[in-house]
Parts: structure tokens; sequence; C-alpha cells
């Protein structure tokens, strides 16, 4: 296992009714918020009614900035920059799902930033003044209401950052909420989920067996209850159990003290940024496609420990042992989502790969991705492929 220091920080405010008791208390009178919100959710679960109170009762004032992508774009920040600075905002609250929380994020970052913001994101800069940020969720799986970083878009490209100081002071979770969401984003959530916890389960760091078993015990949550979902019969009582289960799956619980993976996550990046179908989506694609591809060449035991661990718990009764990881995963996932079960459906064909794997290993300057192995560009053009 390998040393560090682990922080989260972020309070967590849990359970139905939270988000009046929450805000009473962390809201002081006269603040100036910079509202950032998607474009459904904020209007169709009553969040925006309570908030109206709240802010009423507390004499708030709101600058109020919308997201109406997949994909947040770096062009909200700059239409709205200037007049930011201008409001100077004490917090940033960030009301939807993990698109919205990392646009709040980075506006968090970028108010106070005298060159471009984005060079934080090309890894040229690094921030040093930052602004408060809160989150109330309205779609889980994303993990941002309680990670230190975002992904945002820009002239083509889709690059993560983080920082400790843009973790969320708190953050809200309220079942009732986010059991409003489009059925089909909950399904693509809870795949989103278990891919954030393969990238932290396959590693080469030894003696990790407590994380390990943190690992497994979050899947078996996790594919449990996306079968319900799929098959129908999910209760709504068990939403708060799913919604934890997401929310340790990035909070890096199960990946302290591990070297971790992220090729998977880099790919579905550089996929994003031709594709609008959900991030969740296109990382569950992928993802089977790096195992077939990865456990060739890394003959580690975590591909048969997994195999073994998903066989047992006999979920969807898949008796063939014979099955390799990456055809059981592949299964899974076309059952969560078959919107989304392969390249074409999402519009990326065989003609985009080339591009695609040129772009996604530039995040990096060895021009390489992940740690489980390294992976050139005609490596992931390989996992494409597959």
């Amino acid at each position: 296992m390998e040393e560090g220091i682990f922080k989260n920080s972020t309070e967590i405010y849990f359970g139905n009714g939270m988000l009046e008791k929450c805000l009473d208390e962390k809201l002081s009178e006269n603040l100036k918020i910079c509202l950032v919100t998607g474009n459904k959710s904020y209007l169709n679960t009553g969040i925006k009614s309570r908030l109206e109170k709240i802010f009423a009762k507390k004499n708030i004032n709101f600058f109020h900035v919308v997201n109406k992508n997949h994909n947040p774009d770096a062009s909200i920040i700059y239409d709205s920059l200037k007049d930011l600075k201008k409001f100077d905002p004490n917090l940033i609250m960030g009301v939807g799902g993990g698109s919205v929380i990392d646009l709040a994020k980075t506006i968090s970052i970028a108010i106070d930033c005298e060159h471009d913001f984005w060079n934080f994101y090309l890894q040229k800069k690094s921030p040093n003044l930052f602004r408060k940020v809160c989150a109330i969720l309205t779609l889980s799986g994303s993990g941002s209401e309680s990670s230190d970083g975002g992904t945002i878009t820009k002239d083509g490209k889709k690059i993560g950052f983080g920082h400790p100081q843009m973790r969320p002071l708190f953050s809200i979770l309220e079942p009732n909420i986010i059991s409003k969401a489009p059925e089909k984003l909950i399904r693509v959530g809870i795949c989103d989920s278990i891919c954030h916890v393969l990238e932290r389960y396959f590693t080469n760091t030894n003696d990790v067996t407590c994380s390990d078993e943190i690992c497994l015990g979050i899947l078996k949550t996790l594919i449990k209850y996306g079968l319900e979902f799929s098959n129908n019969s999910f209760s709504e009582t068990c939403f708060p159990d799913l919604i934890w289960a997401q929310k340790l799956a990035h909070d890096n619980t199960a990946g302290f003290g591990r070297k971790q993976d992220w090729a998977t996550h880099g790919i579905a990046h550089e996929i994003g940024v031709k594709s609008d179908a959900p991030h969740g989506a296109i990382v569950s694609i992928i993802f089977p496609k790096w195992m077939k591809f990865v456990e060739k060449k890394n003959k580690s035991k975590k591909f048969e420990d997994l195999k073994n661990y998903f066989l047992k718990l006999n979920y969807m009764e898949i008796n063939k042992s014979n099955l390799t990881c990456d055809e059981i995963f592949n299964l899974y996932f076309s059952k969560i989502i078959p919107e989304y079960n392969n390249l074409e459906k999402i519009n990326i064909f065989k003609s985009n790969y080339y591009e695609i794997s040129r772009e996604a290993v530039k995040i990096n300057p060895s021009l390489t991705l992940g740690n489980f192995i390294r992976l050139n560009e005609n490596d992931v053009y390989s996992i494409l492929n597959n």
C-alpha cells in the first residue's frame, strides 16, 4: 500500500428535507451566490421554489448560470466571467449532476484568475485563489459532489483538473430529489459509478486487501441495483443505499493507497468531444474493451478475482465459468444500458478511431495513458477496435 494523506472535507447532508436544514445553517444573510444549474432538473424537482424561499428569507442575491449540455463547455464560463467578476460572489452553488457541479468548481478557480483559466486544465499553471463551492445533487453517479476535480470541454478537448480546494464545502443529497431524475440517466449513472470503482480496483500496488474488499463491496451494491433498475424491480426505499454507494465510488475511500489507472476515462473523454452521449455510457462501452486488451498484457489475478466475484454473486445467473472478465462486464453493461452498448450507437465509427487514439494520449507529456499498463497511441487504437 502506498503512503499518503487522506482528506475528504466535504460535509454531507444526507436525507430528505436536508436542503432547508443545511442552507439554514450554512448560509448567512446578504450573501451573493453564483447559482449554477441544469436546464431541467432545477425546475422539475421543485428545487427552484425551495431555493427562492430561502434566498428571500436571508436576503441573498444570486447570479444565475445555466448549463444545457452533457459536457460542460468552457464557453459558458467565458460568456459570464466579466459579469461574474463584477458580481463578486461569496459562494458558488452547483445544483445538478456532475456536469453542473464540475462547471461550478471551474468557476470557483476562474473568477480570481488573471490569465486564461484553461491554463489550469492544460497544467501550465496552478490556481492559488479559490471561491467556496457547494453542491445540491439532482443526479448521482459522477461523484462530483465530494470529489476534488472536474472536467470541462474547450476547442475540441475534454480535460479534467483537480485541486483539494475545489472540493465542495458541503453537499446536499436528498433521495427524493435524485429519484426524480430520468430513468435512463439513473441507469447510466450506476454504470458510471461502477467504472469509477474499476479504475481504482485495477492496480499493481501490493498489500491492498482492505481497499480491494471496499471496491468489491461497492461493486456488489451497484451491480445489484443496476439489474433491479433494468428489471423494473427496484424499490424506491433503496435509493439512499444506491446514492451512498455512488458517492463512495468516487470520493477515494476505495482508492486511497492504490496506484489507480484512469486510462479508460482518458479515452472516454476524447470520445465525449465527438459524441453527445452521456459520459457514463461512453466509459461503460470502453471498459470491457480495455479489459480485453489489457488482460493479455498484464496477467494480474485482478481479472480472475473480479470475474469469480461477479459469478459468485449470481445476479445474472451466468454459470459459464469460461467467460472472461471483459465478456461478463460487456453483458452486464449491455443489459443495463442497451441504448449505448457499442460505439456506433453513439455515432463513433472506425473512421474516428485514429484521431481519438492520437488525441487521447496527448493529455500526458509521455503520450501514454493509464498505470495498470501504460497505453500508447497504437494500444488505444487496438482497444477501440476490440
